[in-house]
């Protein structure tokens, strides 16, 4: 049977307390689950006869501080590293609630006096069956040697747990540390990503009904407020393919002042690798424009013997932009933007090659090039979000263009041993997004060459060399060889 929907909330949102719950289910075996309750004998009574439990305000816990620690860690876990955990959230959340991280936040930060000083506990813990003669003797070593102690042990099914059955809050308590607690925020933000089919497409929505307040009415969406719900995403959805398409006609500006001919006609220009890297959801702008140049002075690399979009380049401004021209492969015709909203753009003439070989001429496009050339720019891009501080999905969309019936030239050695082969013989031009997350993007861009190459390859009817994954790091080894790195350590962002 299907689990239910708040089951798979408390999945994506309480990982920790989930698992533990359920391996302790589990460790059962038999539906029902054991608790134990370790108090004096004076008190256990009180209970019997009350039919009540006292809970203990959490400032007059043994150890008082452990709430405060607990939401120290939280907020060290959001705002340390120039707050590289509460980008993270923001930017999963975004994807399925805009603003909800901020929001939520805002209210925890509101109520911390509250849950400090009203906040109050009792202490449950778990209970095996093998404990039932003697008890666990590190709880009874927890009170004094005075009172006569007790263990209250109670029993019922496990499915009780779940649901409004008991009106209770039933989590297991988690010892972190500073690590752990970051730790379990990335897992989070991962479930959120892993899920997000799902958290977009739940049939209730509970939205805020109020946009100026920080609480909310709990009832159901109005069908006026779910399209505006649903404008929202659309819209940052829309700004993502606006940015992709501005990037795009600026290339096409450029190429044509460089290649219209006094009358007005605009020359053959011959295959184009368009390369676009840019967040899934676009929700914030990711700095100033006048930061965009500082950021990329940080993601410099060494390219075939000199600085990756280097060769003394003088780069321009535009709305939200830098942009530099020409300087991705000398003597060719290319282009690389970036903007505010983190959108990093790459096309370039392919690199067009006259190959001697007994005697005879051979031009096309050179697969060493467009190897290391998709290695290069998915390495320029990810040093580039990384700078710009953005954390979440990603998009890479990858095209080539007017590459029907050309050829492919490839072999080891330069006027000797060059061999050519027809590519795509029915698509003049090939496009494709692949997903990914920056927290892989950023350990391994190579991975998301590996995936781009053979989409590649397999569209351009060269589907035997991508056929293994051996294969496939051989083209992304031929890369490095072309941008001159070593393939045992490429750089990294």
């Amino acid at each position: 049977m299907a689990e239910s929907d708040d089951l798979q909330i408390e999945r994506i949102f309480h990982p920790y307390a989930t698992e533990q719950m359920e391996s302790f289910a589990r460790k059962q075996g038999d539906g029902q689950v054991s608790f134990v309750h370790y108090t004096s004998a004076a008190a256990a009574l009180g209970i019997f006869q009350k039919k009540r439990i006292w809970m203990r305000n959490v400032t007059a816990m043994s150890d008082f501080s452990e709430v405060q620690l607990g939401m120290s860690l939280l907020k060290e876990a959001l705002s340390g590293n120039e707050g590289k955990g509460f980008k993270v959230l923001t930017e999963a959340v975004d994807g399925c609630a805009m603003g909800a991280t901020t929001e939520a936040l805002q209210i925890l930060e509101k109520s911390r006096t509250d849950i400090r000083y009203n906040t109050y506990l009792a202490c449950i813990s778990e209970h095996d069956k093998e404990e039932d003669q003697h008890g666990r003797l590190s709880m009874w070593r927890a009170f004094g040697t005075t009172d006569v102690r007790v263990a209250i042990v109670f029993k019922f099914p496990y499915s009780l747990l779940r649901g409004d059955v008991f009106n209770l809050v039933i989590s297991p308590v988690a010892y972190f540390a500073k690590a752990q607690v970051e730790a379990e925020l990335y897992r989070i933000v991962d479930n959120i990503h892993h899920n997000l089919d799902f958290l977009n497409g739940r049939k209730g929505v509970w939205i805020r009904t109020d946009e100026f307040s920080n609480r909310f009415e709990a009832r159901l969406a109005d069908e006026r407020e779910l399209r505006a719900l649903f404008d929202r995403r659309k819209a940052i959805r829309e700004r993502r393919e606006f940015n992709i398409q501005r990037a795009r006609g600026r290339f096409d500006a450029h190429v044509a002042n460089m290649h219209t001919d006094r009358g007005g006609h605009l020359g053959e220009i011959g295959p184009i690798l368009e390369l676009c890297v840019t967040p899934r959801f676009p929700a914030r702008q990711l700095c100033p424009q006048a930061e965009l140049q500082q950021h990329l002075d940080q993601a410099t690399f060494d390219f075939r013997g000199s600085q990756f979009l280097g060769y003394g380049s003088q780069p321009i401004t535009a709305y939200e932009s830098v942009i530099i021209r020409d300087r991705l492969i000398p003597h060719l015709t290319s282009m690389f933007s970036v903007d505010v909203w983190g959108t990093c753009y790459y096309a370039t003439q392919i690199f067009i090659e006259v190959q001697k070989t007994a005697g005879s001429s051979l031009s096309g496009i050179h697969r060493s090039a467009v190897n290391g050339l998709v290695d290069a720019f998915l390495l320029h891009a990810a040093k580039t979000l990384k700078s710009l501080g953005h954390f979440g999905s990603l998009i890479a969309r990858l095209s080539l263009k007017s590459i029907r019936g050309m050829r492919w030239l490839y072999g080891a050695h330069a006027y000797a041993g060059v061999y050519d082969k027809i590519g795509s013989e029915l698509d003049k031009d090939i496009c494709f997004d692949l997903p990914e997350t920056s927290e892989v993007f950023y350990s391994n861009p190579y991975a998301l060459a590996a995936r781009s190459l053979e989409r590649i390859y397999f569209s351009c009817n060269w589907g035997d060399i991508v056929d293994s994954t051996g294969k496939i790091q051989t083209l992304v080894n031929e890369g490095f060889n072309y941008c001159n790195w070593s393939i045992s350590q490429p750089p990294k962002p």
